[in-house]
Order: C-alpha cells, then sequence, then structure tokens
C-alpha cells in the first residue's frame, strides 16, 4: 500500500479528516491533500514525521500497516519517546549520514550488551 493509502486508512478509521491532521501535524492542507492524492512513496521524511507526531503513532507502526499488517503495537511511552527521538535525529542526516546510522544500528543489535533478547529483522543488510 503506498503512503497517501495509508494515511487516508488510519484517518478513516479514527474518523479525523485530511485538514484536522494538517492542522494537528502543524503541515500545510495541499501538501497533504497532495500526498494522499499523488498516492507514491516519495514523501519528505519531515513530513512523515510530522504525520506520525500527530497520529500518536510509532513509524514501525506506520510502516506495518502500510505492509498490510493491521496488528496494533502497544510500545510504552518510553520506547516511544525513544523511537520519536531516533527518527528526529536521523532526519536531521542527509542520505549518506542515514545509510551510516542504519549500518551502526545494525551493528549495535549485534552486539549483546545492546540488543534485546527478541531481535526482529527489518530488512536491513550489510552489503
Amino acid at each position: 500500500m503506498k503512503t497517501g493509502t495509508a494515511i487516508k486508512k488510519i484517518l478513516s478509521q479514527r474518523k479525523m479528516t485530511i485538514k484536522q491532521l494538517a492542522e494537528k501535524a502543524d503541515i500545510p492542507l495541499n501538501t497533504l491533500y497532495s500526498i494522499t492524492k499523488r498516492n507514491n512513496d516519495n514523501v519528505k521524511s519531515a513530513n512523515i514525521s510530522k504525520v506520525l507526531v500527530a497520529l500518536e503513532i510509532t513509524a514501525e507502526e506506520f510502516y506495518m500497516r502500510k505492509a498490510g499488517h493491521e496488528t496494533s503495537i502497544n510500545l510504552s511511552d518510553q520506547e516511544k519517546a525513544f523511537e520519536w527521538l531516533l527518527l528526529k535525529a536521523f532526519n536531521r542526516l542527509n542520505n549518506v549520514g542515514k545509510a551510516e546510522a542504519l549500518k551502526r544500528i545494525a551493528e549495535l543489535g549485534m552486539i549483546e550488551t545492546y540488543a534485546q533478547r527478541t531481535v526482529i529483522e527489518y530488512g536491513i543488510r550489510d552489503n
């Protein structure tokens, strides 16, 4: 499912309008209309971040829904805060920095001291 469709579906489930989301996310209404109308995946990460914060969902939950998985992820407030801070820092990076950040996170996940007992693969590969 494309980004625009995923956003429209979440809005429908929450009985929320694009205009309400635009106000809550502090994104111009025309920008959100364009995202949902064009329905492609070429959306600025800053806009996605604002949408996620406004919808009060994690990036993981959004992308799982986008992939067609409707299961809800129950994260603690601390986990949501960590994810938001990580996403905010990630969005400040250029493409080279983003690639390096993903590589380093994958490396940290391999170190027993830092890894959770259950590790979920997100398709991050070291080529």
